[in-house]
């Protein structure tokens, strides 16, 4: 199974590709961080069954982007926008696992007190691993019906 904590290192690996000079943080940024510097969240996850036999999942990535200075950013984040869009619209593909990709489709950006948020969702279905009961077959069928012998093999 994939897992969600795939989304996140998929993810992290995109932006670390497109802005190796930017730190991609992990913990909580209330305790502090470097500028300039990206952090993700997952936020809405859903997941439900589909015929017993899959998994079907649903969430949307937060990525926020604390510009290199706290009040005068209005181009670098109207850049970063762009930046953003080629690597997530333009190159759609996220790469969840060697054999598992899924598509972003669209894009919300806001800048909500001088930091950019760029938001998407994503959704991917995983089959269940399930293990196999070995049921030891049958080799000889008799059946006796009164008077009647009948023989046979599976």
């Amino acid at each position: 199974m994939l897992g969600i904590s795939k989304v996140i290192v998929a993810i992290r690996k995109k932006l670390n590709k497109a802005f190796p000079k930017i730190e991609v943080q992990m913990q909580d940024i209330e305790e502090g961080f470097k500028r300039p510097s990206f952090f993700i969240e997952l936020a809405n996850i859903k997941s439900k069954d589909f015929m017993k036999n899959f998994k079907d999942n649903s969430l949307t990535v937060r990525i926020i982007y604390f510009p290199s200075h706290p009040h005068k950013n209005q181009l670098e984040l109207l850049k970063m926008m762009d930046e953003l869009d080629k690597i997530f619209i333009e190159d759609n593909i996220l790469e969840l696992d060697v054999d598992f990709r899924t598509e972003i489709y669209e894009a919300d950006k806001n800048v909500v007190d001088k930091v950019l948020h760029y938001n998407f969702d994503i959704y991917f279905s995983e089959q269940y691993i399930k293990e196999m009961i070995e049921i030891e077959m049958m080799e000889n069928l008799e059946f006796k019906m009164d008077d009647i012998e009948i023989k046979g093999r599976n």
